[in-house]
């Protein structure tokens, strides 16, 4: 008679494997297509908001549904590899890897908010203008969407064995997951971004007095400069990166802030010349600079002059196809001044000292160095 297995030993579980899991480039691809599309669904609604606010008298509108659907792939995505990894073994609590675990917390927050924006719109109506980017259920969904737009970002960040992307085909995951970070924090800064509103320099205030105008527009110049120009020179120190990264992270980000606020009338679109231009300019310096090494005194003048060159061509080009109502003294006083934004920058995050920190931070370090 054949003896069978004691039934606890049947009854056991099998041990789970250690540690998390690893993703396949394939898998990467799949989230990075399903985050440009919720991307493109974040603008098309943005654009919608500023360009056809009549017609937004209901949640469930054509961008909503873009909007979403982008959202539900990335959901999709995400538990495919999840269940994909239970099923080779690992435990339930780690079926991602560690820094994927974030990009839960991101799709819980982005649902709970979705849910909350369709009850806002019932208690308070819809917002209008401005209104839309300080709307606390618009500021959850972003605050859920970088969560899940920065999922490749993080993942690359903390793998210090990957410093250097000689080719698009490898490095473009990571780059449009930081391009899609970097994207939805200028959409809503929007109200303060002259490339939404290039108008504002070309269109004279009706008002005597222009201090508002003023101060709004050397506004829309700063904010955007100290926002991009510190993204960029944090992912330049992070890895060394193909030729176009400083041409793609102007030009794309520019022509999504200059579309979100469209006008058919004027050809605003020459603006894109500027970014174009600068850009390649900064990748070519960038290029020699990887190949041969340079000091960080040229650092320093990089981070001033790509954002002044970027503005100084802006101006010319408003200057020379519309005209502006700023004189010489405003329009090269903020272009200088935006120089001195990207230099500040530098000077923080390329820093030449060592990385003595304050003992809290130190432990703080400590302790997630074991988590």
């Amino acid at each position: 008679m054949k003896t069978s297995e004691p039934l606890a030993q049947r009854a056991a579980p099998a041990a789970c494997k250690v540690g998390y899991p690893t993703v396949s480039a394939r898998f990467e691809w799949l989230l990075t297509t399903a985050v440009l599309w919720l991307l493109f669904g974040v603008f098309l609604d943005g654009w919608a908001h500023n360009n056809v606010p009549d017609l937004i008298e209901t949640f469930f509108t054509p961008w909503h549904a873009v909007l979403y659907s982008g959202f539900a792939a990335t959901v999709v995505v995400l538990v495919i590899g999840y269940i994909g990894n239970l099923k080779a073994g690992y435990h339930w609590q780690r079926g991602l890897p560690k820094p994927y675990l974030w990009s839960i917390v991101g799709v819980l927050i982005f649902s709970l908010a979705g849910n909350m924006d369709l009850i806002w719109h019932e208690l308070f109506g819809f917002e209008e203008d401005v209104e839309a980017l300080l709307s606390p259920s618009h500021l959850s969904l972003a605050a859920g969407g970088i969560l899940i737009t920065s999922t490749i970002l993080r993942s690359k960040w903390q793998d210090i064995a990957v410093r250097e992307y000689a080719s698009w085909r490898t490095f473009t995951p990571l780059f449009l997951s930081f391009f899609s970070v970097l994207a939805i924090l200028t959409f809503f800064g929007q109200f303060a971004n002259v490339f939404t509103h290039p108008n504002l320099f070309t269109d004279l205030p009706s008002a005597d007095d222009s201090f508002f105008y003023d101060v709004t527009l050397i506004s829309a110049v700063l904010l955007p400069t100290a926002l991009v120009t510190g993204f960029t020179l944090a992912f330049l120190r992070r890895w060394a990166v193909p030729f176009g990264t400083i041409t793609a992270i102007l030009f794309g980000n520019t022509l999504l802030m200059l579309v979100l606020n469209w006008d058919q009338s004027r050809p605003y679109s020459l603006i894109l010349l500027a970014p174009l231009a600068a850009g390649l300019l900064g990748d070519i310096v960038l290029r020699q600079w990887q190949i041969r090494g340079t000091s960080l005194v040229w650092w320093r003048a990089f981070s001033f002059l790509l954002p002044f060159i970027l503005f100084a061509l802006m101006f010319a080009v408003l200057i020379t196809g519309f005209g502006i109502w700023w004189r010489i003294h405003m329009w090269l006083g903020v272009t200088f001044l935006a120089g001195l934004v990207g230099l500040g920058q530098s000077i923080l995050i390329l820093s030449p000292f060592p990385t003595a920190v304050a003992p809290w931070y130190a432990n703080l370090l400590e302790e997630s160095s074991h988590d």
